[in-house]
């Protein structure tokens, strides 16, 4: 399994495997501007967590497509969608709108 193509060009990958753990292994990447850990149970559950510091579905999608070219029997299952936020607020970008003032001045 190779991995797809993420664009990384403003910094070097670390990439590390580990393969003593039970029967399956587990892969982590990291780079200035995310990471992916993926989990295999050494049977049939794969687990990936793909974060990068920006909102980018169109890179969780080029990642997905390329595991699914490689892994033909494997499906997505679910997929979950991580917004960023700050203490106990949580917000999507494309939820925010732009004011020039704040609304209490």
């Amino acid at each position: 399994l190779s991995s797809p193509q993420i664009d990384s060009t403003d910094s070097i990958a670390q990439v590390e495997e580990f393969s003593d753990v039970g029967d399956g292994f587990v892969v982590v990447a990291f780079w200035s501007t995310g990471r992916i850990i993926l989990v295999w149970d050494g049977r049939k559950h794969i687990d990936i967590n793909l974060s990068t510091d920006a909102e980018n579905d169109d890179l969780a999608d080029k990642f997905k497509d390329g595991i699914l070219q490689q892994l033909t029997t494997v499906s997505v299952r679910l997929r979950d969608t991580q917004p960023r936020g700050i203490g106990r607020v949580v917000s999507y970008l494309k939820d925010m709108k732009t004011i020039t003032s704040p609304i209490w001045a």
